[in-house]
């Protein structure tokens, strides 16, 4: 965790830690800082205004966001993800963690794969559930 310090806790997925997100700048306005409890924003205050920040405690991982913007989650409405039929240009596993790592939370895939994965049951039965906690949520 290069850009964490705080405690890591390897059984926890990062939606179950608590998070404290140091000096980012949200919609792009004035820095603050956001403690978000899993999957929960529970505070936000203007970062270091008059010396004043949100504490953390010794099971927050603090991120030092300065000079980033926090943005909500993108939905992705349109996209490939190949599977079934042409696992060999895409997977729900690769495309899943390429969209969280662009900032997207969720996905819909396209019905253009053989056969046609419109279904929950045609797609693996497994759609809703990101495959690792670093991947997106996706919905045929």
């Amino acid at each position: 965790m290069s850009a964490a310090s705080g405690s890591h806790r390897s059984a926890e997925t990062p939606a179950q830690r608590r998070w404290l997100i140091r000096g980012a700048r949200p919609l792009g306005g004035p820095p603050a800082d956001i403690l978000i409890d899993g999957a929960v924003i529970t505070g936000v205050a203007a970062s270091g205004r008059d010396g004043r920040q949100l504490a953390a405690g010794a099971d927050v991982t603090v991120l030092d966001a300065s000079d980033l913007i926090a943005l909500p989650g993108l939905v992705d409405l349109h996209t490939h993800l190949r599977e079934p039929g042409r696992e060999d240009a895409e997977t729900v596993a690769s495309g899943t963690a390429a969209a969280a790592l662009g900032g997207f939370t969720a996905v819909h895939a396209m019905a253009n794969t053989e056969p046609a994965a419109d279904t929950s049951s045609r797609s693996g039965g497994s759609a809703g559930r990101p495959g690792t906690a670093t991947s997106a949520r996706w919905a045929p």
